[in-house]
């Protein structure tokens, strides 16, 4: 039963960073992308290094490597992670998020929306599904954003095998090296193949192109931070060297992992980072400090270390209090005596005696002498401060007379701790891991908040689990995360958008300024301290460009005490900001994104016109071979039409079937056809058909289910049939009569792809596609839910049609008002169940325990929608993300 909080009680404000300060271009949704003219694959080459004076690693270089195909990036889900967790809270409705969904543009009332020529969109952070080449060659070259990006970040695969490479499953983290264990996404496939199918040499071409890439991207102040493991390190090192240039090296970064290996040779137990800038003497670099326990700081100060009691008696610290520091008296303040003295004898005077007189010092501490004395400066040296800041020092209480010459206290209160340099030992592992590789949280926290300042830009093209975006999110960065992987994407999506996060004060808030004043007031001496002043500026509200509060202290050193501290004095911890309150936080809003469909060909230009460009928009494509030549993904998936047809799968009262296939021939005369064949239906009878084999980058969807149609109609064909590794769009039926016209959707074995690679005899290689059962519910209220009850899917990694049940369902996602140009998920299902699951949701839990609404938190943990108004449209769309990362996608007239 859903219980009610008090009338009295207001909602649980659920918070969330955002950018206005920030802009970035308007990008078409997946639904309106066939609709650009210029929707076409370009090629676009790297730049060669600024100079070439440095040494150069030699391998068999491509000399078109770094020309990268890419195309324009499109929108595929908004997703808003504040309206995610609102769903979830007592006495609150589904919103309809017109707030953040119908403002994503920021376009004045009645303005047109043209993609790509907008430039003055709101800014949301950017999940991309493609490889890194592509999506930094689009951001540069469609985008402009050159010179806008402050980090990159980068983890490529440490080895040159698919187990290093990818994840097959959301919810398995680990992977093999048989045929079964190959990941189901085709792009991974081809990014594979296309990128080590030379071994190191195809390795290091593509690595070569994303960094000279990447280098554009970087501001002059921005870094570049690769890691890598031990096989390819040296080549690493020197490549980056001859991109960025050998002096612009800032830091070669080995970090452990774990203390032990069972190799029998000298163990690896680390990885490195390699950290290069775009321009050293510019670069942004803020200094990180380590805690140490007492133990370690004590052993650090050696012989010198002392401690001091409140009644101001001092004691040596001895060797057993070393080895102990519980023996040291609770209320005892650890310090050294530092000198005042420094090399050089001066010419000027600050050699000379200084001379202390008790009767200035009337407050002095008890352990200041009582009797006069002149304290001469060390032969050859001078003191180092004039010699008023002696008497400045004196009067602070913080000189300590032990001795001939004085010295001043150094309290170990006042360290800011050890500085973090570049070995970084016993780094503790993931310990909620999501991904088959993963980083540990401390090496992305010190490389973010060493490199970036909050609302800074954050570039990861190889994010995986969405390790380094969520730790962008988690400190006011902005970012941008690329990966191949539908798993990837998948587990990221997920990953951010179920997220809770510290919400850190903002100096530009009223009272982040008060909190400001008071920090900066505290390092002044009591007399030169002034009250808080409101400031005159506006409050800029929840934008983390403006700056966190943070923890900060005075350096102290002879100077600092002397004369006070200057600005370069003072240390403020970019990882220690202070929390607003109780206020609760939550991913700001982002959009998942790709370059999708890849290659959007107009079926209207004659065939034989674009085999003849030689481009990636065609069958066989990956390799520039049209459907005539074919290439070998092509010559697959003719083969296999022509020798094991096509099965279509066991539908409610009708069983399965396969259609043979013969006659079979390529054609550059038909505009929206590659083939043209025979199918053997059911009946046994044969029955002329028209084929459109999609090329490896394209993605089929309504735009080639029409024009393949229209072209079947044409001839008199009895059938059409589309060919693709991937479908985007909706498609309300799978095997559809039109009139006399039967369409085929056909999902191809990803294995095509891959040469040489031993496929069992009996796989099903080309099956008809299916779309996820969905079942509309009437609520009580007069509402209505929808529920995915199954996935009737073909997966190729088993070759085998399957029915899958919420079991592997990772993630149901509706848009309650579609408009049918733009998927925004207004609602969401996490139906996975088991300890794991509930494990990567505890933070919602934990944060918002007492606000929760048991029945709508169960309802979102299954297969079935919370309750929602129909909308005015009667227009619902619904996407299924099953376990291997795949989308299905199906748009419901309620």
């Amino acid at each position: 039963m859903t219980t009610s909080t008090p009338a009295n009680t207001p909602p649980t404000p659920i918070h969330q960073y955002e950018y206005p300060s920030v802009h970035r271009v308007g990008l078409a949704t997946a639904e309106t992308a066939l609709g650009l003219p210029d929707a076409l694959d370009e090629a676009v080459s790297a730049p060669e290094p600024y100079t070439e004076a440095y040494p150069r690693l030699q391998w068999q270089r491509r000399p078109d490597a770094a020309a990268v195909r890419y195309g324009k990036l499109f929108i595929h889900d908004k997703v808003s992670p504040a309206e995610f967790v609102s769903s979830l809270l007592k006495d609150r409705a589904p919103e309809q998020q017109a707030s953040w969904f119908h403002d994503f543009n920021n376009l004045p009332p009645n303005a047109h929306f043209e993609p790509y020529r907008h430039h003055n969109g709101n800014w949301n952070n950017r999940l991309i599904k493609s490889s890194g080449q592509r999506a930094m060659a689009s951001l540069l070259e469609h985008e402009g954003m050159a010179g806008q990006v402050d980090l990159i970040y980068m983890d490529p695969p440490y080895n040159i095998n698919f187990r290093s490479n990818f994840q097959g499953l959301v919810d398995q983290t680990n992977s093999g090296d048989t045929w079964q264990d190959i990941p189901l996404d085709i792009r991974q496939i081809k990014t594979f193949r296309d990128s080590y199918q030379r071994g190191v040499h195809s390795y290091l071409d593509q690595l070569r192109t994303q960094l000279l890439h990447g280098r554009d991207l970087l501001k002059e102040s921005g870094s570049f931070v690769m890691q890598i493991g031990p096989d390819n390190l040296h080549y690493v090192a020197v490549l980056m060297g001859e991109i960025f240039g050998h002096d612009n090296h800032v830091a070669t970064i080995p970090y452990t992992t774990r203390a032990n290996s069972s190799t029998r040779m000298l163990p690896e137990v680390g990885n490195w980072l390699v950290w290069y800038a775009k321009e050293k003497p510019q670069a942004k670099y803020r200094q990180l400090y380590e805690n140490t326990d007492l133990r370690e700081s004590l052993r650090q100060m050696g012989f010198g270390g002392l401690y001091e009691l409140p009644d101001g008696t001092v004691h040596p610290i001895t060797n057993n209090e070393k080895d102990d520091p519980t023996l040291i008296p609770p209320d005892a303040r650890v310090f050294r005596r530092m000198p005042l003295d420094s090399s050089h004898e001066s010419t000027t005077g600050r050699s000379e005696a200084w001379i202390y007189n008790p009767d200035e010092y009337p407050d002095r501490p008890a352990h200041y002498p009582d009797d006069s004395n002149a304290y001469p400066c060390p032969k050859g040296r001078q003191w180092s401060v004039s010699p008023q800041g002696l008497h400045s020092i004196a009067a602070s209480g913080r000189m300590d007379f032990n001795g001939q010459t004085p010295n001043f206290r150094r309290y170990l209160d006042e360290s800011p701790g050890r500085p973090i340099s570049a070995m970084w030992i016993n780094i503790s592992a993931p310990q909620d891991k999501r991904y088959i590789v993963e980083t540990p949280v401390t090496v992305l926290q010190r490389i973010l908040l060493m490199t970036t300042d909050p609302g800074d830009l954050v570039l990861d093209p190889t994010c995986g689990s969405g390790a380094m975006p969520l730790m962008a999110e988690r400190w006011g960065r902005r970012w941008i995360a690329v990966d191949t992987s539908a798993v990837s994407i998948a587990v990221a999506r997920q990953r951010i958008a179920t997220a809770v996060h510290p919400y850190w004060l903002l100096q530009d808030t009223p009272a982040g300024a008060r909190r400001e004043h008071e920090l900066a007031q505290a390092l002044l001496p009591a007399d030169q301290r002034l009250p808080f002043a409101p400031p005159d500026a506006p409050d800029y509200g929840s934008d983390p460009a403006r700056g966190f509060v943070l923890a900060r202290q005075q350096r102290v050193s002879a100077a600092t005490l002397a004369y006070g501290p200057q600005p370069s004095d003072i240390i403020r911890h970019p990882d220690r900001p202070e929390a607003d309150g109780g206020k609760r936080r939550v991913s700001a809003a982002f959009t998942v994104e790709s370059d999708l469909p890849f290659t959007a060909v107009s079926p209207e230009a004659p065939y034989a016109e674009r085999a003849a460009d030689g481009a990636d928009t065609w069958a066989g494509s990956g390799n520039g071979n049209g459907a005539s030549g074919g290439g070998y993904s092509t010559d697959a998936i003719v083969q296999s039409l022509t020798t094991a047809g096509i099965r279509v799968p066991a539908a409610a009262g009708a069983p399965a079937h396969t259609y043979p296939v013969h006659d079979l021939a390529a054609t550059i005369e038909i505009p929206g056809a590659t083939h043209t064949g025979a199918i053997t239906d059911a009946a046994g009878a044969a029955r002329s058909a028209v084929f459109y084999i999609c090329g490896e980058d394209e993605v089929a969807g309504p735009f080639q289910t029409r024009h393949l149609s229209r072209a079947a109609r044409s001839r008199g064909d009895d059938y059409a049939v589309i060919i693709s590794y991937g479908r985007e769009g909706d498609t309300d039926t799978v095997r559809q009569a039109q009139g006399s016209l039967t369409v085929l959707q056909v999902i191809a074995n990803r294995d095509h792809m891959i040469p040489g690679l031993a496929v069992k005899a009996d796989d099903n290689a080309l099956v008809v596609i299916s779309e996820p059962d969905l079942t509309i519910h009437q609520e009580d209220d007069g509402q209505i839910s929808i529920a995915a009850d199954a996935l009737t899917v073909y997966n190729p990694a088993t070759g085998q049609v399957e029915t899958q049940d919420s079991r592997n369902i990772v993630a149901i996602m509706t848009d309650t008002d579609y408009d049918t140009e733009s998927f925004c998920a207004r609602l969401w299902n996490l139906p996975q169940k088991g300890t794991t699951s509930e494990r990567r949701l505890r933070q919602i839990r934990e944060a918002f325990r007492s606000d929760i609404d048991e029945a709508k938190w169960q309802r979102m943990r299954s297969s079935r929608t919370l309750p929602f108004p129909v909308p005015a449209a009667r227009t619902v769309a619904v996407k299924v993300i099953d376990h291997t990362g795949m989308e299905h996608m199906k748009v419901l007239t309620v």
